[in-house]
């Protein structure tokens, strides 16, 4: 399992559906992983399981999903980017901005701003 998503000692962040309530996502570090299951303890000490697969907290609710880092931040670019192309009059619509990587969109951006400073 050398490609393995995650290893004992990674920093992975929580995140959560109830995250626009106000709680931010939360920080926590690898303890465990086995062939279905991460192990995280949350940085203030409970442990919490999540499936390695989809990336789905393990309850029955589904709520919580991990990310790496550079999953957040890419996550986070790409709020931004999607934000710029609202701001510049482009609408993806029924979900067609989640069929596109980041880069693409940051190229969709580019050409759209170009356009519009010309």
């Amino acid at each position: 399992m050398c490609d393995a998503k995650y290893a004992v000692g990674d920093r992975v962040i929580l995140r959560d559906v109830n995250e626009r309530r106000g709680d931010g996502p939360t920080g926590g570090v690898v303890t465990k992983v086995g062939r279905r299951l991460v192990t995280v303890t949350v940085d203030h000490g409970r442990e919490e399981q999540y499936r390695i697969e989809t990336g789905r907290k393990n309850d029955r609710y589904e709520h919580g999903w991990i990310q790496t880092p550079d999953e957040y931040a890419d996550e986070q670019r790409r709020g931004e980017i999607l934000r710029a192309l609202r701001e510049a009059g482009v609408e993806l619509r029924m979900g067609s901005g989640r069929k596109l990587s980041t880069d693409i969109l940051a190229k969709i951006l580019d050409v759209v701003t170009d356009q519009v400073s010309m």
